[in-house]
């Protein structure tokens, strides 16, 4: 049996309408993540990765020899 958390934002995730536009969806996504709250321990430190604008997050518990990069670009399918 799944996780009852990971099967309520399945659901979650499911129900919202999805749209063709890239630039809509850009724009669905940038205001979902606005719904929520980052910790209050968190640290967030803007960086300049080779010309793009960038940002570090930390939190007083992460190992800072462990970093992990992710970067998200938005691309249009063609």
């Amino acid at each position: 049996m799944g996780d009852p958390e990971i099967a309520a934002l399945r659901a979650k995730l499911a129900s919202r309408p999805r749209s063709d536009d890239y630039r809509q969806r850009r724009k669905d996504i940038d205001a979902r993540g606005l719904q929520y709250d980052l910790a209050p321990d968190v640290a967030v430190e803007p960086v300049n990765a080779n010309g793009v604008r960038a940002e570090w997050t930390s939190t007083p518990q992460a190992d800072r020899d462990s970093r992990l990069g992710l970067s998200l670009p938005v691309v249009p399918r063609v």
